[in-house]
């Protein structure tokens, strides 16, 4: 590889040999026409030797401007931003190239003067600095863009190889967190306040119109992050109770928006708290959907106000907890010790997802119930709402219910076992005992068939 590529015409070779013996005497290799060998092609060899030179020196002149060999030469140098011009006559380049800086030796006497110094600099500065491309993109140029496309490309694989990895982690916070209108069918929903008769104030929501229905669940519920929440809107439960009634819920007391600093969770309150919602919201009349713990409040509330309650739906829950024996009672209580205290761990509610959810359930349905979970109440509510439910017994008034009540339950409920359905719906008169498919979202009403079956029942009273 030669430092110069001497660019002329040949009827200026004489005139050329002084500008190359003093380039060499500066210590610059220069290749030009007369260091073709014999038999070499000739064409080839410009080819060559342009492509391994440092710089390309055009020296213009009378002859060189209109020599077309010249010009495909220099276009060729300038594209790859190698060119360094040099007048030997007072000749303007052609126009392309008039631009350029060009040193002028123009009756020089074949000594170092200011002028070839200034060529000389000229050629050390291209022959210094990295080499350009054939497609005009500088070496140093592209090896920085080729670093920022590996980089970009590395990033782009660490950001896929993680989110692949935390795939769960990343749709429970798309779906805790994006708006409903990208998980189904949007769901317009006003909210309320009402006032229990202790001065606690429940948060109520009311969507759609028609012939009310109150869905009773009263623990871990949050109206806002529940709306698509697998426990309380599994396969979009709230539209499809919306779509031809209208459908009220509520968070209990401790839980989503109702007050959370409260330690009464007794039989009492929650039934001041279905009462003071279904006043607040103006319902004379309505049918009761009442799913697992919301299942005690509802029994008392049905008894005590029958003239109120057109229809009765029991999902997956009990009328006491006598099925759970002095020994499971003792662990029962030291979990909720437990819970107290680490509620907030995601891994504890991610547990208790599990349960509710079952094995075989969804892993991402899992964590979003989790998160939901966690979200909805903290420890110390949780646990003093399972500690209430221990003592509650509504026994007494499940006997007195008079309106026309169906229960659902699953034979594979691994929260609320079969026996407890059982004795609920022989307490009821009249109550209708149906089993389902499923854990206990079926049993509870939170799929999309058994919450199907509990509208056809309560609407045939309508």
């Amino acid at each position: 590889m030669s430092d110069v590529f001497l660019s002329y015409d040949s009827q200026d070779r004489d005139r050329i040999l002084p500008i190359v013996k003093a380039l060499e005497a500066d210590g610059l290799s220069v290749w030009w026409d007369r260091d073709i060998l014999a038999g070499v092609a000739y064409d080839r060899a410009i080819e060559a030797a342009i492509s391994a030179a440092g710089c390309v020196v055009v020296v213009w002149s009378e002859h060189s401007i209109e020599s077309e060999y010249v010009r495909s030469e220099v276009e060729d140098a300038a594209s790859r931003n190698i060119l360094v011009p040099v007048l030997i006559d007072d000749v303007q380049p052609p126009l392309a190239h008039r631009r350029r800086q060009s040193a002028t030796l123009v009756g020089w006497k074949n000594k170092p003067d200011d002028e070839f110094q200034k060529l000389t600099a000229g050629i050390r500065a291209k022959i210094d600095a990295p080499a350009a491309s054939e497609d005009g993109i500088e070496p140093a140029t592209r090896t920085i863009k080729n670093r920022w496309y590996a980089t970009a490309g590395l990033v782009l694989i660490v950001l896929l190889s993680v989110s692949y990895y935390y795939r769960e982690s990343v749709l429970v916070a798309i779906a805790m967190n994006v708006p409903v209108l990208f998980f189904g069918e949007a769901i317009e929903q006003q909210l309320g306040f009402a006032t229990a008769a202790d001065g606690t104030r429940i948060a109520y929501a009311t969507s759609g119109n028609g012939p009310p229905i109150m869905h009773v669940l009263s623990i871990n519920t949050d109206l806002i992050n529940g709306q698509h929440s697998p426990i309380y809107d599994n396969d979009g439960l709230v539209a499809m109770s919306s779509r031809h009634n209208l459908f009220v819920r509520y968070d209990g007391r401790g839980m989503g928006l109702s007050d959370r600093d409260v330690d009464d969770f007794s039989l009492s309150a929650r039934v001041s708290d279905l009462s003071a919602v279904a006043d607040a919201a103006g319902l004379e009349r309505f049918g009761i959907l009442a799913v697992s713990a919301g299942g005690p409040a509802a029994i008392a509330y049905t008894a005590r106000h029958p003239e109120r309650v057109s229809r009765l739906v029991l999902a997956g829950t009990v009328v006491s907890n006598d099925h759970i024996n002095s020994q499971a009672r003792a662990a029962w209580e030291k979990f909720l010790d437990f819970l107290e205290v680490s509620w907030q761990i995601p891994a504890v509610t991610i547990r208790q997802a599990e349960l509710l959810i079952g094995p075989d359930g969804d892993a991402v349905d899992k964590k979003i119930l989790g998160e939901l979970l966690r979200r909805s109440t903290d420890g110390p509510a949780i646990a003093g709402f399972h500690r209430a439910t221990l003592q509650i017994d509504v026994s007494e008034e499940a006997q007195r219910i008079s309106v026309p009540t169906l229960v659902l339950h699953s034979p594979d409920d691994p929260i609320v076992p079969l026996v407890a359905g059982r004795n609920l719906a022989s307490l009821i008169p009249g109550a209708i005992f149906e089993l389902v498919d499923g854990g206990h979202m079926a049993s509870s009403a939170s799929t999309a068939a058994t919450r199907r079956r509990a509208l056809e029942f309560l609407a045939s009273g309508q």
